[in-house]
């Protein structure tokens, strides 16, 4: 008799379930096998508890949620639903799975079961990684799913600042064969304090959706549409056209398909209509499977390289004819590990580099021994880090690379991880436009490093040994290739060099700082505070020693659990080569404290503006900007949605005018800190002594925290910031080796994901693609016309042209149609006064827009864009000027306009920012300036203080080169 059967035969009694009696078990599951009957039917009762005997309903039931689960509980007084006796009666249907399948050595998932306040459990699962095959499934550890955010910023809870007598210290080292990626419970923040102290929004959104380009979420299920990845069908596609015209029209068809993100169906449908509408042409219409075969035979192979399903170690491509796993011995079928997901996609670093060489970017590399630089003895890019100057030898190029997660899609829980690259020795606007990858993994896991790395690192040690040959001007040459160093971010890095994660002891992986762990509010955090002075920085060579000693005894030393795969890259220093990235850093601190001022907790704190938001608002919606910044200021109630470059923008520009007579003087002071520190470690060319000027803001921001604001608010990203000045020392400025161009690059690979099948193949496609168009226009760029070079041009580049120039007079194009005009008196009086000669007679042509230096000026008249002001300039003469108009006479070109007045007496904080000019009202003089006497556009905008007083502020865009980089 059936369950429902059952209930039906109790004649209307309302069926309670038995509190269970639960015994905490190994691995946090709690066992349900005695029971005290409630006053319900017996019958019912039995056949609940006959049916909770088995396994497979208990693991099922248990991972109900909500009301499923009440009824367990003692007194509960909550009826058994009876869509739960039917899930009982009618279980799930599953696949058939073998017999006797292979148990794996190492847990891959546990499952840890909380209650929250309302006694309702819910589960939250971890991910574990191991190298060692000899774990004791009894002693997992148990992370937050959490701590897989990548902010490093901590578990806080709403309450009164601890005092220092709250910290709390540990000595006992984990076990290597127990790691977990988030490092163990007694390290990790508490999970259920992660959100208490921040707004309805999440504090920690992953940095990849903040920072990329507006690009709409890829919204499709695993199962998803049909992969137009998959390459059956081009084994009878036709071979390459012989006609160099041909060739020629499939490459402009393969732009196209680039530029406008187009399936290859799309680009045939294009194709066709082309012919329809042309049908006296030759009739050459290229169909989806020849552009495949244009891609393949001008990019570089695409392998799959396969790992251990059971202990994930690595087995390499398929050519090598591996038959056994060498770690556990288990019988591999490349089929199931496809199947699994137990494989990556990798592309050959050597044969992309060779392709970008050979298609004529080999003449636009820089030589660091004869470029121009500002000023000799200061930091201007990559070139004059310490670690460059001593690790590469001279004639070798060197590239940095980028290993960070990626969802796919906002309705699949796998994630890519892609690992790219750039060369440093091409100019900055190259390095964006030409992001190379090497390999993609595509997983709900994240993958082991060591072994996912294997097949990179080995390529590394060939290019650098034995170099790159490449054809320029019909000659061979041979260049060695160096990896440089590594960008990622502070959840990424661990697992690179093979360390603990931040939030436990020893977390930082550049100095030897043990981290506090210390109550607050109903949780523990970990702070970074430096209030018990300074701690050594780690060396390369101490942390190899470490490792050894982690690998021989299984034990964490000083946070190191083991060697990585890294440390063979030749000249890669595992310590300072895994630098830190100020994108993801001062994101992070900026999002903390903007919380603390205006967010809800803590509203009685000295700190906490929130009273104030409406102000703050009206503040920021009126503020202007210029061009170059791609998003103007929005509302702080919407900073949820903020992306990383609105961050940034928030610290450096808006942050301090916004919040002055808001914030009190103290805590204004105290970020102001911060901002002067960016500003001069963020310029074009930095001297030696703002370095260290710059730290020495940055630590005393570290220290002063503790002060303000309490120790539980010195995260880990606060504390990275005391090591920029390493950074710089060894790197140059940060713009050099940001994140940003690799995390903008992320939004075209989430853009290029059309299918929720073969997703992997499909980034990689992508990829292949930018690689044989750059190939493919240097093979027949020679019998192009100059129409079909110009459209190439416009669907290979991603950045918006400007029309074409109306007329072009030395360095100034100037744009539009002009307007003849007589001078009126007042131009004739500003003509004279600068020694312009002129007719009175004569009209002249006026414009309103124009490009010196490749900026583009508008004039106060023009009103066709909205929030930008484009017309603010510092001249050579350090003087700030207002344009009103263009106007050439005698083949030269004048600003007209007006100065300035100067309010040198009015500062922002209490420190003179270098970036900050107070602005005051206009001359009544109009000027006349050349020009060839441009220096920069400035952002200017107006705060109104209070009714009676207005800052008008004039910033230089300290921030360009980051945005450009």
């Amino acid at each position: 008799m059936s369950t429902v059967t059952l209930l039906a035969a109790a004649q209307g009694n309302t069926v309670m379930l038995p509190a269970a009696s639960h015994t905490q078990q190994a691995g946090g599951a709690k066992s349900y096998s005695s029971f005290e009957p409630h006053t319900a039917s017996p019958l019912c009762y039995d056949v609940y508890c006959a049916a909770m005997d088995n396994l497979e309903n208990c693991r099922r039931i248990r991972r109900k949620r909500g009301p499923y689960i009440q009824y367990q509980f003692r007194d509960s007084g909550v009826p058994v639903p009876k869509s739960t006796l039917n899930e009982l009666d009618h279980p799930e249907r599953k696949r058939a799975r073998p017999a006797n399948p292979p148990k794996p050595a190492v847990p891959r998932k546990k499952v840890k079961v909380l209650q929250d306040s309302q006694g309702t459990n819910k589960q939250t699962s971890d991910f574990v990684t191991s190298t060692s095959s000899d774990v004791d499934p009894t002693n997992y550890l148990e992370t937050p799913s959490g701590a897989a955010q990548s902010d490093p910023a901590l578990s806080i809870d709403n309450g009164t600042v601890p005092a220092c007598g709250d910290f709390i210290d540990c000595d006992t080292d984990v076990p290597c064969a127990d790691f977990v990626v988030d490092d163990d419970g007694d390290d990790d923040n508490d999970e259920s304090e992660r959100f208490q102290y921040m707004d309805e929004e999440e504090l920690f959104n992953q940095i990849s959706d903040e920072t990329s380009d507006d690009h709409s979420g890829n919204q499709f299920d695993d199962d998803g549409s049909q992969d137009e990845s998959e390459d059956d069908e081009c084994a009878a596609a036709p071979d390459l056209p012989s006609s160099v015209r041909d060739r020629v029209k499939l490459l402009l068809l393969l732009a196209t398909k680039k530029r406008h993100n187009l399936t290859y169906t799309a680009a045939e449908s294009v194709m066709k209509l082309s012919g329809l509408l042309n049908k006296d042409g030759d009739g050459f219409s290229p169909s989806k499977y020849l552009m495949k075969e244009a891609i393949d035979a001008y990019s570089s192979e695409m392998t799959e390289h396969y790992v251990c399903p059971n202990c994930g170690f690595y087995i390499g491509p398929i050519k090598y004819n591996v038959n056994s796993c060498a770690n556990c011995q288990l019988q591999i079928d490349y089929n199931e590990c496809k199947k699994g997901k137990s494989y990556f996609i990798y592309l050959s670093i050597k044969q992309q580099i060779k392709a970008l060489l050979e298609s004529g970017l080999s003449s636009h590399l820089i030589a660091p021994q004869h470029r121009s630089k500002v000023c000799a003895g200061n930091y201007e890019d990559v070139f004059d880090g310490k670690l460059y100057k001593r690790h590469l030898p001279e004639g070798a190029l060197s590239f940095n690379i980028f290993v960070d997660g990626l969802q796919v899609a906002s309705t699949s829980k796998h994630s890519a991880w892609p690992v790219l690259l750039t060369l440093n020795e091409l100019p900055l606007h190259l390095r964006r436009k030409f992001v190379l990858m090497a390999s993609v993994w595509l997983g709900k896991t994240k993958p082991d490093i060591n072994q996912y790395m294997k097949p990179f690192v080995e390529e590394c040690l060939e290019v650098y040994n034995t170099g790159i040959d490449y054809m320029e001007n019909g000659v061979t040459k041979n260049v060695k290739i160096a990896c440089l160093m590594c960008v990622s971010d502070s959840v990424a890095r661990p697992l690179l060099r093979n360390s603990k994660q931040f939030n436990g002891r020893y977390g930082c992986g550049l100095c030897c700082h043990r981290g506090f762990r210390m109550r607050f509010g109903r949780g523990k955090i970990t702070s970074y505070s430096l209030r018990n002075g300074e701690f050594p920085m780690r060396t390369h060579e101490e942390t190899m020693e470490l490792a050894r000693e982690a690998d021989r005894t299984g034990t964490f030393q000083m946070g190191i659990r083991g060697t990585s795969i890294l440390s063979s890259i030749p000249t890669f220093d595992i310590i300072h080569c895994l630098d830190l990235d100020i994108f993801h850093c001062l994101v992070n601190v900026a999002k903390r404290f903007t919380n603390l001022w205006v967010g809800k907790k803590g509203i009685n704190e000295p700190y906490n503006v929130r009273t104030r938001l409406a102000v703050i608002d009206r503040r920021l919606l009126s503020i202007t900007t210029i061009d170059d910044i791609s998003r103007a200021p929005r509302s702080l109630t919407e900073r949820s949605d903020f992306r990383g470059h609105e961050w940034f923008h928030w610290v450096v520009f808006y942050s301090l005018p916004v919040m002055m007579n808001i914030l009190p003087p103290r805590f204004l002071n105290h970020w102001a800190l911060l901002v002067h520190a960016v500003v001069l470690l963020m310029q074009n060319s930095v001297a030696k002594s703002e370095v260290t000027y710059a730290s020495r803001y940055l630590k005393l921001f570290n220290e002063q925290i503790d002060l303000l604001y309490g120790p539980a608010h010195v995260t880990f990203s606060v504390h990275l910031l005391t090591h920029l000045e390493n950074s710089t020392v060894n790197f140059a400025q940060p713009w050099t080796h940001s994140a940003f161009i690799y995390e903008s690059f992320l939004g075209e690979i989430k853009a290029s994901v059309k299918s929720g099948t073969g997703v992997a193949q499909q980034i990689t496609k992508y990829m292949q693609l930018r690689i044989a168009l750059q190939k493919m226009r240097a093979d027949l760029e020679f019998a192009m016309s100059d129409e079909e070079k110009e459209y190439l041009s416009s669907m290979m580049s991603s950045s918006k042209t400007l029309a074409n120039p109306h007329l072009v007079i030395g360095p100034a194009a100037l744009l539009g149609e002009p307007q003849r005009m007589t001078l009126s008196e007042e131009y004739r009086h500003a003509l004279v006064r600068a020694d312009v000669a002129f007719d009175q007679s004569n009209e002249y042509p006026s414009y309103d827009r124009c490009i010196v230096n490749n900026e583009l000026f508008q004039s106060s008249k023009y009103k066709r864009v909205k929030r930008q002001v484009n017309c603010v300039v510092l001249l050579e003469s350090n003087k700030v000027f207002r344009i009103k108009s263009f106007i050439v006479i005698s083949n030269v070109c004048y600003a007209m306009g007006h100065f300035f007045k100067d309010r040198r007496h009015v500062k922002v904080s209490d420190r003179a920012l270098p970036h900050y000019r107070v602005l005051g009202e206009n001359e009544t003089m109009l000027r006349c300036i050349p020009t060839t006497q441009f220096s920069m556009k400035l952002i200017s905008f107006t705060v109104k203080l209070s009714d009676e007083e207005n800052l008008t502020l004039g910033c230089v865009n300290v921030l360009k080169m980051e945005m450009l980089s």
